[in-house]
């Protein structure tokens, strides 16, 4: 299975604090198009690349806003509260996305740090639910010089 960058919403973003992805998804304008968990359902990936430092409590969260900087943001899934034993490296977390869900023009994600120490660093993604359900993330095996 491929991931395709335009549905990206992190890229190994390390998350020290209460944060929003560095990338959002322009679902265009009202219409019936922004419509696009109608159909097979979606879901946002969390791939977890660097494990949180000390102890804590973590949410993921999958947001829509109409602000593309994400401001004044509805959730629309969540992992709900992650401990820090769940948030190791390489974990991966599957967030639903409601069927007729986003309703607003920009999607993105929220780590919330409900808790404790920070630094967790991951890549999250929107895919639909049945390629989530069988994804497996691989350590890159290249370097670039």
């Amino acid at each position: 299975m491929f991931v395709d960058a335009l549905l990206r919403l992190s890229s190994a973003q390390a998350f020290t604090t209460d944060a929003v992805s560095t990338n959002t998804i322009d679902l265009g304008d009202a219409t019936v198009k922004r419509r696009i968990g109608t159909g097979e359902p979606l879901c946002g990936v969390v791939t977890v690349t660097v494990a949180g430092a000390g102890a804590g409590v973590y949410e993921f969260q999958i947001i829509e806003s109409a602000a593309e900087n994400l401001g004044s943001a509805t959730v629309v899934g969540t992992t709900g509260s992650l401990a820090e034993a769940s948030v190791a490296a390489g974990a991966i977390h599957i967030i639903p996305i409601a069927p007729g869900r986003p309703t607003l023009r920009y999607l993105g994600a929220n780590f919330n740090n409900v808790s404790g120490t920070t630094g967790v660093t991951a890549n999250i993604d929107i895919m639909p639910m049945s390629e989530a359900q069988s994804f497996i993330a691989y350590a890159k095996n290249y370097t670039i010089s």
